[in-house]
């Protein structure tokens, strides 16, 4: 596993909308700067990559920027009206997480870290490939690339849209 990243697909949603979401949970500050970016390889730590697709928003950026308590914590509100699919991978730990949320409830949530399953709730969802994501901590199947075809089933944003293509990325405004 190599890959540190974080993806958050919001339905029904134009990148205003998922950047307004950001900032009021806290992620990013009301006054930002934006840029283009080639692709996700070119978004670092502390900036959010934001793009709009098939219907959905993508918020994409570094796994690290998610791990600071209650950073997560807006998918419910993000989710009120719509759904809301969230992957993350960290390749330090080795973990692997996704939660599903539609109209404010927790569907699914999985999280795996250094090959155990330390939470596994709610029912399989029908796009789930059958027993990949079970309670089984030696799922020779399992693997980053896993969730993000997961993601794609659910919200029809292909992977490629998610790795080779461009980005607006947000951050921070500094002082000159």
């Amino acid at each position: 596993m190599g890959l540190s990243r974080c993806a958050i697909y919001v339905s029904a949603t134009t990148v205003l909308e998922a950047l307004s979401v950001v900032r009021a949970a806290g992620l990013l500050p009301l006054n930002v700067n934006s840029r283009p970016a080639e692709d996700q390889s070119y978004i670092e730590r502390g900036e959010l990559g934001i793009i709009e697709e098939n219907g959905w928003a993508l918020i994409f950026g570094d796994s690290a920027s998610f791990f600071e308590e209650g950073a997560l914590d807006f998918l419910k509100s993000a989710s009120r009206g719509r759904t809301v699919f969230m992957w993350l991978t960290q390749s330090t730990c080795g973990g692997i997480w996704f939660e599903l949320w539609k109209d404010s409830e927790l569907a699914r949530k999985w999280i795996e870290v250094e090959g155990r399953v330390v939470e596994n709730f709610g029912p399989a969802i029908s796009e789930e490939p059958t027993g990949v994501f079970s309670d089984s901590p030696l799922n020779e199947d399992l693997d980053e690339w896993s969730v993000i075809e997961l993601a794609e089933a659910v919200t029809g944003v292909g992977v490629s849209r998610v790795f080779d293509e461009p980005f607006t990325v947000f951050s921070a405004e500094t002082a000159n």
